[in-house]
């Protein structure tokens, strides 16, 4: 488990660089060394996302969604908004986009 970071990290890089295929292989690497590993779901979901592979993303937010239940609080600029509210909306945003409800 204590590569499961590094390639975590990588992910991230490739994903700024706009390199989806190779993020998503080291965000599954890091997910497959540690499965509850839910920073790289989070990443993996808008690598996802960004190839067009909705599924995949909606896939992602759903284990989000179960693996922080518990209200964790994130700050984003300068709005404070609950981790879990921020899931459930997204994954709403996707099935939207998929032609769900």
């Amino acid at each position: 488990p204590e590569y499961a970071e590094a390639f975590y990290h990588r992910g991230i890089i490739m994903s700024k660089a706009k390199n989806y295929h190779d993020a998503i292989s080291d965000l599954n690497k890091a997910i497959e060394l540690k499965p509850d590993y839910a920073d790289a779901y989070d990443e993996r979901w808008e690598a996802k996302d960004a190839m067009g592979d909705l599924r995949g993303a909606l896939a992602d937010v759903e284990k989000l969604i179960e693996l922080r239940p518990d209200g964790h609080r994130s700050s984003t600029g300068s709005t404070v908004i609950s981790v879990p509210d921020f899931y459930i909306q997204t994954r709403a945003f996707l099935k939207q986009r998929l032609g769900e409800q």
